[in-house]
């Protein structure tokens, strides 16, 4: 069992389930991590791409454009 309170546990198990290539489970660990922690970039990244993977494109248009947003007040 996962402690609930750890975002990056989430993050970690959607990874795995990601790289299984079984999308929902990795789409819904994602979105808890997210849901914990807003900033969790990579977290939208990896989001973005199951989207792609389903064809959620509207999904996935979201989740980059957060990450593009983030990038640009990264940038010095």
């Amino acid at each position: 069992e996962l402690d609930p309170d750890e975002a990056t546990n989430y993050f970690r198990r959607g990874r795995s389930h990601f790289e299984l290539s079984h999308f929902g489970e990795a789409e819904a660990d994602f979105s808890r991590t997210i849901k914990m922690e807003k900033n969790y970039i990579t977290a939208y990244q990896y989001r973005a791409l199951i989207y792609r993977e389903l064809k959620h494109l509207d999904n996935a248009l979201k989740d980059e454009r957060v990450v593009m947003e983030w990038e640009d007040n990264e940038t010095p």
